[in-house]
């Protein structure tokens, strides 16, 4: 095809087969069925829109397309990604095609089989969470069957039918789901009100069940604020709970005082060299590839009393535009110690470090600055 395309419809007419496998489950809005695109030689699990009552058709369909909106929208390690979707609007139905998750259910899992503890598995629930609220969406169904964990122990939320984007005109007549907690909150008691804390609540709900018989659990002070009854009384925000799990970490867990005192000699020394950031930043929480981008800054750096470029060492931790001093450098001992510190860390150390640092880098300014000629038409 050649020429201006400008406005024109173009119809893409090779058709896509996949071979049927086996049944993945079912819901009040649809099948899943596992299928094999042979092309490529993948797996993805098909949702079909097939409501279970037929009165419900219209709202659920639009529901469908909702889902659909919203998976399209967000990209976490933690979150399920879509790939494709097909409509039939004459017939009120449709099929997304997405990531196969090969897993259990997070209640039925010993995290010690992953090598890992409750601990991550919240942690990495409240980043996966924090995304959606930075992305103003609430998921709305927090129940174990959405909870899932790979083979290779990464947890992955799924099933977004009922999510929503959220505004503060859409609190009011939110679906408040017959999750099987033992006590609702306030505002869903009192005015069917299904917000930001609401959720919180109902994660907390979900942890309690999962960590009540586990004694290394180190976020129970912070599941009883988010379980309080009263909005007032709990957090508002994802932040504010990863801002007490980074101020608590370091009492909670078994850090020497020369541990210590070389985190926060590179923690003060990285936050000290942002003056600020100039777009939107996106956190890293990837270990291993914060290790391997450390690794190639302190190969440079061990010759000199200084690193040589900031800039590096912070987009280990953020991708963003930001301004730094080059004045305010990093001494490459305390890099150096930081890495070492890193390496040496069990799973669980890793992750608070991490979390910590990001916790830091979270205070930065954020100034998004406007390009003048943004108003051109290209």
């Amino acid at each position: 095809m050649s020429g201006n395309l400008e406005n024109k419809i173009v119809t893409f007419d090779s058709s896509k087969q996949f071979k049927y496998i086996k049944n993945l489950g079912s819901g009040g809005t649809g099948d899943t069925n596992l299928f094999l695109d042979e092309s490529v030689d993948i797996l993805f699990a098909i949702k079909k829109y097939s409501p279970s009552k037929e009165n419900d058709v219209e709202e659920c369909y639009k529901r469908f397309i909702d889902e659909i909106k919203i998976l399209f929208t967000i990209f976490h390690k933690n979150i399920v990604r879509i790939y494709n979707y097909y409509l039939y609007p004459s017939s009120k139905t449709g099929y997304i095609q997405m990531e196969y998750i090969d897993g259990k259910t997070i209640d039925k899992i010993n995290p010690l089989d992953y090598d890992k503890t409750w601990n991550e598995y919240f942690l990495e629930t409240i980043n996966a969470f924090d995304y959606l609220f930075e992305n103003q969406i609430l998921h709305r169904d927090i129940r174990t069957s959405n909870f899932m964990v790979t083979e290779d122990g990464t947890l992955k939320i799924i099933d977004f039918g009922f999510g929503k984007q959220f505004s503060d005109s859409n609190q009011q007549n939110s679906i408040c789901l017959n999750w099987p907690a033992t006590i609702h909150p306030e505002e869903v008691i009192i005015n069917k009100e299904y917000t930001y804390a609401t959720e919180i609540y109902y994660i907390g709900e979900l942890f309690k069940h999962l960590v009540e018989n586990d004694s290394t659990f180190l976020y129970k002070d912070i599941l009883n604020k988010m379980l309080e009854y009263s909005p007032s009384k709990r957090y508002i925000s994802y932040k504010e709970i990863k801002q007490d799990i980074s101020d608590n970490l370091f009492s909670q867990i078994d850090f020497s005082d020369d541990e210590k005192g070389i985190y926060i000699a590179f923690a003060d020394g990285l936050y000290d060299s942002i003056s600020k950031f100039t777009s939107t930043p996106e956190f890293k929480y990837d270990i291993e590839n914060i290790r391997i981008s450390l690794e190639k800054i302190v190969k440079i750096s061990s010759l000199e009393y200084y690193v040589q470029r900031n800039n590096e060492v912070i987009s280990c931790f953020v991708s963003a535009s930001f301004k730094y001093s080059p004045k305010k450098a990093i001494e490459s001992e305390a890099l150096i110690n930081f890495y070492r510190l890193l390496v040496d860390s069990n799973i669980s150390k890793k992750n608070i470090i991490i979390n910590s640092i990001i916790a830091r880098l979270k205070n930065v300014p954020v100034e998004i600055e406007v390009d003048p000629f943004d108003d051109l038409p290209f």
